[in-house]
């Protein structure tokens, strides 16, 4: 009987507690040898889907902040990083469901 209950609980998983999302920063280099189109190609054959995106400046504090190294572009590494990445450069609204 506590089966029965535990496989109904499972089929009833809401898809949004799956739902992960990060926040990718394209660096400037990248932005300099016009690698925007490439990098969002390869993010779209790998499946991902991109719900917001933003082009702006930010200062050399804030770049500090989120990258040491430079290379191309920038993930989160966590849900918990992703949420506060994602909430300095994006208000909730910005962020399509």
């Amino acid at each position: 009987m506590p089966q029965r209950r535990q496989r109904k609980a499972e089929s009833k998983t809401d898809p949004m507690k799956t739902l992960q999302r990060t926040l990718t920063i394209v660096k400037p280099d990248a932005v300099r040898r016009n690698a925007i189109g490439d990098i969002i190609e390869q993010f779209e054959k790998n499946g991902f889907r991109i719900l917001a995106m933003k082009m702006l400046e930010i200062s050399k504090h804030q770049a500090e902040q989120f990258y040491a190294v430079h290379n191309a572009i920038h993930g989160s590494d966590a849900d918990d990083t992703a949420r506060f990445e994602l909430s300095f450069f994006f208000a909730g609204y910005e962020l399509a469901q």
